[in-house]
This record gives C-alpha cells, sequence and structure tokens, in this order.
C-alpha cells in the first residue's frame, strides 16, 4: 500500500483515521501511515502512550470493567502541509485547524526539515550500537536523520538547516548556553574563524569513536594554565578551559586537524551528476546542476563565503616549532592555533604503494617500537623517524608537517583525496595558497 497512487492513498488514510481516529498499537501502521502522509505533503506529529503510562491512570473504565493495555498506543496528529489533495477540508479533520495552519519548518520533493525544538537528556544502562555506511554518516530513526553542524542540509549551519546564527537555531536564551564548536571533518579552524557568531566560542575538534582505529585521528590539547609541576585535572577544569573562563586551571593550547578539503562535502557538486564546483565556479555559474538542473548540493566552503565576515586585509600567521611543526595562528582574533595531520597508517598506505597488509604490519611494528602516532605525527625529529621508519616515511612527515601537501576536495557525500606525494595524473592543488600568509615569522609557538 506504500506504493498506491496518490488518490488511493488519500481513500486509505481517510477510511483509517474516520475508523480508528488516527490511532494504533502497531509500529508497522503508524510508520506506514507516517510514509504516506509525507508523500502527501503532510507533516505528521506521532504521539506514543506506553502501556505504562496507560495502565498507571484509574478512568479507563468501560461498562464497570477495567481496561488495561497490552501494547504501546501511538497517535497521528499533524503540525502543517501542504493539503494539496484537500484532505483536511473534511470536519473530522477540524480539531486540527489552528495547528495545521502553523508553520515550524518547510517540506520540499525530497524532505522536511524542522527546527530543534528541544533537546533532552535521559539516563541509558546497556549497550550502545553505532552503524555506518560509506556514503552516508548520518544517524537515521524510522522518521529523522541527523547531522554534524557542518554538514550540507540538515546540520545547524546547513544550507537548507534556515538557520544563519546558533541564536535562530536554539533561541536567545539557549545560545547562551553553547560555549564551543567541533570542526568536523569537512572544516578547520581557518573557515571557522569567519563566522562572527563563533568569535566568542571555542573551536573545538574531536574525532568519531565508531571504531577504535579512527579514535582521536583529530584532538583538542590542553594545556595546564598555572605555575604549579603537577596539574591535577578534574573534569570542570575542561568545562571551564571550553567556557574560556579567566581562573581556569586549564587553556585550550591548538587543536589537531585534518585537511578539510578531504571532507564529503567541502565542495558544491552533484556525485550522481560528477559535477564539482569549487566557490569561485558556484558564484560564477549559480548553484543549478548543469546535468540536471536540480539545487546542488552547497559544500561547507560556500556556505562559510555565504555566512563569513572575514577581514580581506587579514592574514594567518604560520609558526613553526623546534620539530618543524606548522602552527597556523590568528592573532588578530587572538584565537588557539592548529596543527594538521594525516593519519600515520594512510601515510604508510601511500608509502607502500597502496598494500594494506604491508601499511599495517609496518604500523604495528612502529608504534610499539617506537613511539605513539602523535609523536610520530608532531613531535618526534626526523632524524629520529627516519631512524626508525626509513627516508620516506622522513620526507612524508616533514611534507606534512610544512603543510605542502596535495588535494582533491570532497563533495556532496564524496571523500577527497589528501595525498603526500602529489601524483602527476591527478588535477591537484596545493593546499596553502602562498599568497595570503604572512611571511613575517612571530615567536616561536
Amino acid at each position: 500500500m506504500i506504493y498506491l497512487p496518490l488518490k488511493k492513498q488519500v481513500q486509505l488514510f481517510l477510511g483509517w483515521f474516520r475508523g480508528d481516529g488516527g490511532y494504533t498499537s502497531s509500529v508497522n501502521i503508524i510508520s506506514s501511515f507516517n510514509k504516506i502522509l509525507l508523500r502527501l505533503g503532510i507533516i505528521p506529529f506521532i504521539s506514543v502512550n506506553t502501556k505504562e503510562q496507560y495502565n498507571k491512570k484509574t478512568s479507563h473504565v468501560y461498562k464497570g470493567r477495567r481496561i488495561r493495555a497490552k501494547y504501546d498506543n501511538y497517535q497521528i496528529r499533524f503540525s502543517f502541509n501542504k493539503n494539496k489533495q484537500n484532505i483536511f477540508n473534511e470536519k473530522i479533520f477540524q480539531k486540527f485547524k489552528t495547528k495545521i495552519s502553523r508553520r515550524h519548518g518547510f517540506i520540499d520533493e525530497n524532505y522536511v526539515y524542522l527546527p530543534i525544538r528541544e533537546i533532552s537528556i535521559s539516563k541509558y544502562k546497556g549497550s550502545v550500537f553505532n552503524l555506518e555506511v560509506d556514503t552516508d554518516h548520518s544517524y537515521s530513526t524510522w522518521v529523522t536523520s541527523i547531522h554534524n553542524c557542518w554538514t550540507p542540509w540538515f546540520a545547524m549551519y546547513g544550507s537548507k538547516s534556515g538557520f544563519d546564527s546558533i541564536e535562530e537555531c536554539f533561541g536567545k536564551e539557549n545560545a547562551k548556553y553553547i560555549y564551543g564548536v567541533e570542526t568536523g571533518l569537512s572544516s578547520d579552524p581557518i573557515m571557522n574563524w569567519q563566522i562572527k557568531d563563533l568569535d566568542n566560542r571555542s573551536i573545538l575538534s574531536f574525532s568519531d569513536a565508531h571504531s577504535g582505529a579512527k579514535m582521536a585521528r583529530e584532538a583538542t590539547v590542553f594545556t595546564c594554565n598555572t605555575k604549579h609541576v603537577t596539574c591535577n585535572i578534574k573534569y570542570q577544569d575542561i568545562v571551564d578551559a571550553i567556557k574560556q573562563k579567566p581562573n581556569s586551571h586549564l587553556k585550550i593550547s591548538y587543536t589537531i586537524e585534518f585537511f578539510p578539503e578531504e571532507g564529503k562535502y567541502h565542495w558544491s557538486g552533484h556525485r550522481a551528476c560528477g559535477i564539482r564546483l569549487n566557490p569561485q565556479e558556484i558564484k560564477n555559474k549559480g548553484i543549478i546542476c548543469p546535468v540536471c538542473h536540480r539545487p546542488l548540493t552547497i559544500g561547507v566552503e560556500d556556505r562559510i563565503s555565504a555566512l563569513g565576515k572575514k577581514n580581506s586585509s587579514e592574514k594567518l600567521n604560520l609558526v613553526k616549532d623546534k620539530n618543524g611543526l606548522t602552527f597556523v595562528h590568528n592573532h588578530a582574533k587572538n584565537r588557539p592555533p592548529f596543527v594538521s595531520i594525516i593519519p600515520l597508517l594512510e601515510i604508510l598506505l601511500e608509502i607502500n604503494n597502496g598494500s594494506p597488509t604491508k601499511a599495517k604490519r609496518e604500523y604495528d611494528r612502529l608504534i610499539p617500537s617506537f613511539a605513539p602516532e602523535f609523536k610520530i605525527l608532531l613531535e618526534k625529529s626526523f632524524d629520529e623517524i627516519e631512524k626508525a621508519g626509513g627516508n620516506k616515511l622522513r620526507q612524508a612527515i616533514e611534507i606534512i608537517r610544512n603543510r605542502k601537501v596535495f588535494v582533491d576536495p570532497g563533495y556532496d557525500g564524496v571523500f577527497g583525496i589528501v595525498k603526500v606525494f602529489a601524483s602527476k595524473k591527478r588535477e591537484i592543488k596545493p593546499i596553502i595558497d602562498e599568497t595570503k600568509i604572512d611571511k613575517k615569522q612571530p615567536t616561536l609557538f
């Protein structure tokens, strides 16, 4: 019945609603009608009355008999709609008239876009599972899809979110409790520094925790803000550092980032049509796909251009430490700097001509016998690296620390490619635009 013609689905829904009033104890029925209503341009609201809630009440008595529930009960209500089928002209829907006329979002032929109205915390004890596929990192339920804040379409700063600021999204009263944002894979601090909305909020970097090998690939580095030799770190100290409290024992020293071009939504485009456009091309050609003539998936760089308040005269400072590691500073805004890395296993994969077996074998040898991954990427001297891993590994890490890698930006769900050793067969560009870098070297970080 999910695939019936629309006119028949209208009659199916009307018949069910006239008979059962939008109530059912079947998850399959309620989820199926949810899909049917969305096809009809109607945004439903589904409420749940659990059997425990129902049985706590004492008023469910019929002809002297106490009615008890064995199952949860679901009820369909309505928020707003296009009413193309004139369904709500019938008398049975008059009681929903006020709610139906409200507009809390919008709907198009592909999606329903709704704001976050409330965030609540529930205690839970048990196993948690995360299912991930190659082309989509959304978290999906039977009615919703959730993305991180810089992912196009559904994210807080996404092109279809309807929000251009944290205050618009969460409301004025709640926005003041948002103390920081996480950069995600498709953006880095350079991009977030351009957003005025984030000027007084911490820029943080964390990794997905969906697999052991991919934990701690990005990180926020905290350092002790006191003169004591030891610093007993407590949870509240981390909170205070993120809140940028002046008396905090900790401070955010810097963040460790991926090169954002590797993100799946860095540039705009259509993967199905093979179309990928950079911000300048979008500016010149517009946001309509030249192949299918539908709107492109707008990338993070384009959203930065739309939301950013960057001063064109503002320049970044590249500062090298004693190990040749380049820190990117924004002294004008007095923000913590950042460094960019490529995971060690990906470096070894490139060095070993794409052989996963050889790369993993070398990775498993280096970590226990030489140093942890971050120390290899960020701290060990080039001579030490060459001695432990060979000249090719030394060259690779030297290139990364100097931010001289080459990138092929991702778009519309397609991961970008970041390479240490440039391939002549690929159209790739240096990550650093030398014309925008302040060549004056300030005090070393």
